[in-house]
Order: structure tokens, then C-alpha cells, then sequence
């Protein structure tokens, strides 16, 4: 029998997905679970019409994705924090930190996990942040740490 998954089912499939069943494990397992549908006609062009819905969402965020990057690329950020006599900071600069700054001068909201920080810097100088805003797309923004003047 032929099932489309209403949910993810492991060692079956994603939701969405066609599959091929046993009888007895659709009526006793997936379909009291709510976990598949029998795949007639009008269920599979609901799931057709879901999918091309889905891959155009994606699209779109695929583009905004895109542009961001060719904002956000190659551009500088700075930070200023109090540092001891060897450029040493007093705390840390971390993701967090990155992504405000990065909001408040470049006006790109950037989520903290979308940040390849490493582990927080810890000195003055200059370092280069890798931005994760989708799978595939990448921008590199470089964060300049400068020690605060009077402090």
C-alpha cells in the first residue's frame, strides 16, 4: 500500500514522501498515529501543492540570504573595550556582542548562533568572523577590537 507521511517516521521517511507499506503496518501503526494517509489522488496533489510551496519559500529565502551576504561582506566592524597594558580585554567580545554592533552599524539583524566565532576573542586586534545566514551562503565580516580611551 502507498502512504504518504504526515510526519517523519524512522526508517520509513520524511514527511511529505511517498512510501511503500505493508497492509497491516498502515492500518495498525502509522494510521491510528496519525503519522501517514493513504496516497490517493487529491492526498498527493495537496502534497505536490505543499512541496512547490515549500521550494519557493525557500527560494525566497534563499535570495535575502544571498543579498545580506553581499552586504555584509568584506565590511568592518569595530568594538571598543577597556584593555589592560598588554591588549589584554577585561571580559570578552563575544558572538553576541558581534551581532549588536553588526545591527546597530551595518543595520543586518544577525542572529548570535549564525556567528562562527570560535571561542570569544580576548585581545585587541583585528579578527575575521564568518556569518552563516543560510547552508550555502557565507559572508566574512571582519571585527576590529580597540582598546576604550579613559578606561
Amino acid at each position: 500500500m502507498q502512504v504518504v507521511l504526515r510526519s517523519d517516521v524512522k526508517g520509513l521517511g520524511r514527511s511529505g514522501e511517498l512510501a511503500e507499506v505493508s497492509d497491516g503496518y498502515a492500518r495498525n501503526y502509522l494510521f491510528p498515529r496519525r503519522l501517514a494517509e493513504e496516497a490517493t489522488s487529491g492526498v498527493l496533489k495537496k502534497v505536490e501543492e505543499a512541496n512547490r510551496a515549500q521550494a519557493t519559500r525557500q527560494q525566497r529565502l534563499l535570495q535575502a540570504s544571498r543579498a545580506q551576504a553581499d552586504r555584509l561582506d568584506g565590511q568592518v566592524v569595530t568594538i571598543r573595550m577597556k584593555a589592560g597594558e598588554q591588549g589584554r580585554l577585561f571580559g570578552a567580545v563575544t558572538a553576541a556582542d558581534i551581532a549588536a554592533v553588526i545591527g546597530q552599524t551595518l543595520g543586518v539583524q544577525v542572529d548570535k548562533r549564525r556567528l562562527d566565532l570560535g571561542e570569544p576573542i580576548k585581545h585587541v586586534g583585528e579578527s575575521v568572523v564568518e556569518v552563516r545566514l543560510a547552508p550555502e551562503v557565507r559572508a566574512s565580516v571582519r571585527v576590529v577590537v580597540e582598546a576604550k580611551k579613559g578606561g
